[in-house]
């Protein structure tokens, strides 16, 4: 069993949004440029904000990667292409990596490579399934930045 999600699902959604909202103006701009032509600025302005965001979208290094979870260890795809595969027993250390003010990523060190990603309660939970090591279960667990995932609920 293999279930899958999106590396870093926030700045997926904030580039989507971007890019949607960037063709939604470009469009408005040429209506604007065709009844008068004082609109152009705004149209190549539209236009060059589409282009970037695309260009994110596309070949910004952290965008458009799926992670894999399964019995066997951990699959980073991109696009249909695979790029990294890590067997659970590869793993030598869990760690929290800050990247902004209270948020961090769950890293899964191997001899020479890193893997983050932006831990959520599902993805918690499909870890917490399939990882079949209760050494990298414990490690994640005890990790203070993650402890909300492992409580359990009052009733």
């Amino acid at each position: 069993m293999e279930i899958g999600f999106w590396k870093h699902q926030l700045k997926v959604g904030i580039s989507l949004f971007m890019e949607i909202l960037c063709f939604v103006f470009a469009v408005t701009s040429i209506v604007l440029v065709v009844k008068e032509s004082f609109y152009w600025i705004v149209l190549v302005f539209a236009i060059v904000m589409l282009l970037l965001n695309t260009y994110a979208v596309f070949f910004e290094a952290k965008i458009l990667y799926k992670v894999f979870f399964s019995n066997k260890g951990i699959r980073v795809k991109r696009l249909k292409k695979e790029l990294l595969f890590i067997n659970w027993e590869d793993i030598t250390e869990v760690k929290a990596t800050p990247y902004a003010r209270g948020d961090s990523y769950l890293s899964f060190m191997i001899v020479n490579n890193q893997l983050d990603v932006d831990l959520t309660k599902k993805m918690y939970d499909t870890i917490m399934i399939l990882c079949p090591y209760t050494g990298i279960k414990t490690m994640i667990n005890n990790l203070p930045q993650f402890k909300w995932y492992h409580r359990e609920k009052k009733k």
